[in-house]
């Protein structure tokens, strides 16, 4: 048996007898290999504690997978990317459809706690398949702070709105203060961010108490601003419909879609892609700025971390809220910009201390990983993220906090 493979082993064996099931090939596999692509090498085996989940966080969470070791040297991060091939297969063989969003990530984590399918009707997993889920929306946390999931935050992010550098759509939109915001006496609601996922069809948008009017639709109705959020599950989808409508479950008005159709063939929106505002005239869509930034890093990434990190941007800028920056001169992101949010890695609550030097504290940990032995920024900010603390709604967010609990 090789070195590395003992070593893995006695990690796996260390999780058990901390009460977690993890499942270990003993492959010959070096884990000093670096992966070709994103996804877990080799056999996700060799990773010890398999996530999958948040499109906002995959790119630094497959970074922090190459610098997050444990004691014995090993790196323990196996994280699955939000799209890639339709299926995954599993270290115990199940072959599941790949979880792509926040929302499906806590649910094969869900199914996998609870020895039940993913999806309903589909593989049914067990605790050993899955460890933890990315998320980019919070939840509903319990007030006792009990609960079988705990939510730690780990970094910040913001949310803009992206567009093509021609379009019609506004270069600067304001947030809002209200749904149905009408700061003069006609009966048209104000250009504001709150206005516009709240349009119906056709609507007419009023630009201040200028008189000049803007209208929002649907594609191919010719309107001036064309809304779309992501694909359903998105964690930025729901953090979108929380932050303008005030409620995860908000219905967007009839001007936004979700999908649209091109050469008769349609097309979901995927979070953090720019593919739609080249193919819809004047669409705009939510947009990570972490993941603007990391995108537009590329290159600097790929050869630091030597994982891949693609552009999705297609061209596609952010646009400004209230005429507040996305990011601050020297290129980081503005944890002061309007509509803020921390990302969490979720696990099982009763985990928590054998996955403690991963995703809570110590040398190795997220919050402590470096690029290089010489960095001087984190890997979650080499990633385009800021650092907390981070206060929204009265709720401040710390990093490594493990009261955020939910069934």
């Amino acid at each position: 048996m090789s070195t590395s493979t003992k070593k893995n082993r006695r990690f796996a064996k260390a999780l058990t007898a901390a009460g977690m099931s993890v499942a270990v090939l003993g492959s010959g596999l070096a884990f000093g290999i670096v992966p070709a692509s994103a996804d877990p090498v080799g056999d996700p085996a060799n990773r010890a504690i398999v996530g999958f989940g948040s499109d906002t966080t995959q790119d630094v969470l497959n970074g922090l997978s190459q610098v997050v070791v444990n004691d014995d040297g090993i790196k323990t991060i196996g994280s699955w990317n939000a799209t890639g091939s339709s299926t995954v297969t599993l270290a115990s063989g199940k072959t599941i459809p790949r979880p792509n969003g926040s929302s499906a990530g806590v649910a094969a984590l869900r199914a996998a706690t609870t020895s039940t399918a993913y999806p309903a009707g589909g593989t049914v997993l067990a605790p050993a398949d899955i460890q933890f889920a990315r998320s980019s929306s919070a939840a509903t946390f319990r007030a006792d702070g009990t609960g079988t999931y705990t939510y730690i935050p780990f970094g910040v992010d913001a949310v803009s709105f992206a567009k093509a550098p021609t379009s019609a759509v506004p270069s600067d939109i304001a947030l809002g203060a209200t749904v149905g915001q009408n700061s003069d006496s006609d009966s048209n609601e104000d250009l504001t961010l709150k206005n516009i996922y709240n349009a119906t069809d056709g609507e007419l948008l009023e630009v201040g108490t200028s008189g000049v009017l803007v209208k929002v639709g649907r594609a191919g109705t010719g309107a001036a601003i064309v809304p779309f959020v992501p694909q359903s599950g998105s964690g930025t989808r729901t953090f979108w419909a929380t932050t303008l409508l005030g409620s995860s479950t908000a219905v967007f008005g009839g001007a936004v879609a979700d999908s649209y159709t091109l050469a008769g063939a349609s097309k979901p929106v995927q979070e953090h892609d720019g593919q739609v505002t080249v193919d819809v005239t004047n669409a705009m869509v939510p947009f990570s700025i972490a993941q603007h930034i990391a995108q537009g890093k590329e290159a600097a990434l790929e050869a630091s971390y030597q994982i891949a990190v693609a552009d999705r941007r297609r061209g596609a800028v952010l646009g400004t809220i209230g005429g507040v920056a996305t990011t601050n001169t020297n290129g980081t992101l503005n944890s002061a910009f309007p509509i803020a949010r921390p990302v969490f890695n979720v696990v099982r609550t009763a985990d928590i201390a054998a996955l403690s030097s991963t995703f809570v504290s110590g040398p190795d940990s997220v919050f402590a990983a470096k690029a290089t032995p010489t960095s001087t920024t984190s890997t979650i900010e080499d990633f385009g993220f800021g650092l907390l603390p981070l206060t929204v709604g009265g709720r401040t967010y710390t990093a490594g906090q493990t009261d955020l609990r939910v069934n």
